[in-house]
């Protein structure tokens, strides 16, 4: 791994870790930016990037803000799969910004993530019994929908900052993973 990759991987988890503890919290439903520096490191770097990312930023964020707890697994998996996700789908395209690519991919990494969050919140709440069943489904439209509107204000966001980035950084659009 490139030192300025892996240094621009540190950025992006500390970034994700801030994002975390700054969220829109409405109960059953909240809206968080902490995996658009997931979704940027996998764009730019590939899977693995977006899932280290995903996991040591939300791992951070979780114990900052809840600390150490035996279900912090539930919470990271889901934006660690985002990571990979987006990864994969960036990879596939052979990190195109063009065409329907970064929108296949924001979109795409924001259902896992949603999809996988949701399952956390089945799991969990069967563990401690906080939350029943309505709790839980009730906002599953409202859910989806944020992840659609996230994965699309990503993908028209996304394609110049990760120009300016590769720029910057001089990383070609050609990534072998």
């Amino acid at each position: 791994m490139k030192t300025k990759q892996m240094a621009y991987d540190a950025i992006l988890t500390a970034m994700c870790a801030v994002l975390g503890l700054v969220s829109l919290d409405f109960g059953n439903l909240k809206i968080t930016f902490e995996d658009l520096p997931i979704l940027l490191g996998a764009a730019l770097f590939g899977p693995w990037d977006g899932m280290i990312i995903g996991v040591l930023g939300t791992s951070v964020y979780q114990m900052l803000r809840f600390g150490a707890d035996p279900t912090l697994p539930l919470w990271v998996i889901p934006l660690m799969m985002g990571g990979i996700v987006a990864g994969l789908l960036a990879r596939r395209s052979n990190y195109s910004l063009e065409g329907k690519n970064p929108w296949i991919t924001m979109i795409g990494a924001e259902l896992v993530i949603t999809t996988l969050n949701t399952v956390s919140l089945i799991i969990y709440s069967n563990i401690y019994g906080f939350y029943t069943p309505a709790y839980i489904l009730a906002p599953l439209l409202p859910r989806f929908l944020i992840a659609i509107a996230k994965g699309s204000v990503y993908a028209n966001v996304m394609p110049p900052v990760i120009r300016a980035i590769r720029k910057t950084l001089n990383i070609s659009m050609k990534k072998t993973a």
